[in-house]
């Protein structure tokens, strides 16, 4: 039996309702971080953690059909974990590096990054449909899941001790700004994955 075919349509109408599902996902996690305590870059950062998180999800449940949703999310994802790891390690990892205690989560971190650009320079050069992009892309999501989560439970505890709340706010402006830049960078070279 063959899958059900949504029309071209609907399908852009449910990709960008899954687009809003992720942002208010983020949204979600930037208030519990903030009740938390959490401040500046460390909110920052857990929010586009979660709405990443979203989208790889919805990419990830579409296996079999969906053609479009990857075709739709996949430039989206790429171009956002770019931006998103370039400005990190810029005006994140960069500071961290003077701490003894982060030093070498934030090497090992780096190095996570390197991994991931791979599996998302692989995935755009291969053709979406066979169930080998789906492998790839679960790679791909496992291995974001495994950084987030070292990031989040090992290196934010540790630099918390040494970033306090307004230098917190300052790093996020900066990482901001920084990401906004790459973001333009990615979206011009990457416009479209070929996917």
């Amino acid at each position: 039996m063959q899958p059900k075919r949504v029309p071209p349509e609907e399908e852009a109408d449910m990709t960008e309702m899954r687009e809003r599902r992720a942002k208010a996902m983020a949204a979600i996690t930037s208030v519990g971080a903030m009740l938390r305590g959490d401040a500046g870059i460390f909110k920052r950062l857990k929010a586009e953690h979660a709405e990443i998180s979203s989208l790889l999800k919805q990419v990830a449940a579409t296996k079999g059909n969906g053609v479009e949703v990857r075709r739709r999310l996949f430039p989206k994802i790429k171009n956002e974990l770019l931006a998103h790891s370039k400005a990190e390690e810029h005006e994140f990892y960069e500071l961290l590096k003077a701490f003894a205690d982060t030093r070498d989560i934030v090497s090992r971190n780096a190095e996570e990054h390197g991994g991931i650009e791979q599996l998302l320079h692989s995935l755009e050069t291969m053709n979406v449909e066979p169930a080998s992009w789906m492998d790839v892309f679960e790679q791909l999501k496992l291995r974001v899941e495994h950084h987030v989560d070292e990031e989040e439970h090992k290196l934010f505890p540790l630099a918390k001790q040494h970033i306090d709340r307004r230098r917190a706010d300052a790093i996020e402006r900066r990482y901001l700004e920084a990401k906004r830049r790459y973001l333009r960078i990615f979206e011009q070279a990457y416009p479209n994955a070929r996917v």
